[in-house]
């Protein structure tokens, strides 16, 4: 099993953050670095979630299914500069496309639909 932990900048302090899931991956700090959203693997796919730094308040943010009703692998969270929304990649229609959503898990959107796969979205720095 793969868990995320946070230290402090001189490696003191290592805390471990979460205890489900077989794999929690690409962690995310939130810009007022209160929360982290990471993909985690349940049940055989990935889903977005979000978690206090503290390791309480896990929230799952995402559970699209593909076409054939499967669940989806949703990927590679990153949070905007302003923290109010949430950019991933899923592959719920057969390839890895971007979508967007607020922060809290709401008002989900695709905004790539092309024949390419996309990995690992980041926002710029700049809104």
């Amino acid at each position: 099993k793969i868990h995320l932990f946070i230290m402090n900048t001189d490696g003191t302090g290592i805390k471990r953050l979460t205890f489900a899931g077989r794999y929690n991956s690409s962690p995310s700090w939130s810009p007022d670095g209160k929360t982290i959203a990471f993909a985690g693997q349940d049940k055989g796919h990935f889903d977005i979630f979000t978690i206090g730094v503290n390791g309480r308040n896990i929230k799952r943010l995402t559970s699209a299914r593909k076409r054939n009703g499967k669940p989806s692998n949703n990927e590679s969270p990153s949070f905007s500069p302003d923290g109010n929304h949430i950019v991933f990649t899923s592959d719920r229609t057969g390839r890895n496309q971007i979508y967007v959503m607020d922060s809290k898990g709401r008002n989900e959107r695709r905004i790539t639909v092309d024949r390419f796969n996309y990995e690992k979205p980041k926002w710029s720095p700049r809104l």
